[in-house]
């Protein structure tokens, strides 16, 4: 059987792999002494991190040898699909909000998706310390712990909330900045998070309403984009055109929000 075709198999595969890394993180969370930083600056690795990436590598390969992995943990700053073998690639990112985790801030994610030349086909974030799992697989709907869930339906942007993370280049800054100078004041929240994954899939469960975000590599946003797209959401880049996994910015909204959003920006 073609192996497109067993996305529920692959689902299954990930989810199972996503909790056993999420409960390895666990191990090291809230433990200066034990989750030691390996790597430091605006980028930072753990050996929690580390040991994630490799459990969730090694099962991969171990299972599917002739696939590749793409992950934040081994970036090769190699362009994202630059001479892949395999029309497989998995996208895996072993802690999504590393910053948080560092900080003892429970808001962090184990991120593992499947693509099928360069289109997502099967995600799963799991978030170890509330349990929650949320998953998709293409054409098949967004869940959260096997039940479905969809985006918020809200219209006005009075009543939405928008998902932004503030970086650290001087010239991303400004950008941000110049998103919130515009939009800050026409919702009625604007949460930052610093983990993208978990971002989108609050997205997709109506916990947040719009998200943007124009830093990001394509493992922190693979799963994510794809539970947020089945459970309803619009997602193109900034100046809503299509958004791919090598897109450089993005914008994901219910499509009512996200054309409120993008009658604003194109007003700039």
């Amino acid at each position: 059987m073609e192996l497109i075709t067993r996305t529920i198999e692959l689902n299954e595969f990930a989810q199972g792999l996503a909790r056993e890394a999420g409960n390895e993180l666990m191990k090291y969370f809230n433990n200066s002494t034990r989750a030691k930083i390996t790597r430091s600056g605006s980028n930072p690795q753990t050996v929690a991190d580390v040991i994630s990436n490799d459990l969730i590598r090694k099962e991969i390969s171990q299972r599917f040898p002739d696939h590749d992995i793409k992950s934040e943990e081994t970036y090769d700053h190699a362009p994202f699909y630059w001479d892949y073998k395999s029309n497989y690639v998995w996208l895996v990112d072993p802690c999504d909000g590393t910053m948080n985790f560092i900080s003892n801030i429970p808001f962090f994610s184990v991120s593992i998706a499947l693509s099928f030349r360069r289109e997502v086909i099967m995600g799963v974030v799991f978030d170890p310390v509330r349990g929650e799992l949320f998953s998709a697989e293409k054409t098949k709907g967004a869940y959260l712990n096997r039940l479905p869930i969809i985006v918020g339906k809200k219209k006005k942007l009075s009543e939405a909330s928008l998902g932004i993370d503030i970086y650290h280049s001087p010239l991303l800054i400004k950008r941000e900045l110049q998103f919130l100078a515009v939009l800050a004041s026409k919702v009625r929240v604007v949460r930052s998070f610093f983990s993208g994954a978990l971002e989108l899939c609050y997205l997709a469960d109506g916990r947040i309403d719009i998200r943007i975000d124009d830093s990001y590599k394509p493992w922190d946003v693979a799963a994510g984009s794809l539970i947020a797209k089945e459970a309803g959401a619009r997602i193109t880049n900034i100046l809503n055109q299509s958004w791919t996994l090598c897109s450089k910015s993005m914008l994901a909204a219910n499509p009512v929000l996200h054309q409120r959003v993008v009658q604003i920006l194109m007003l700039q």
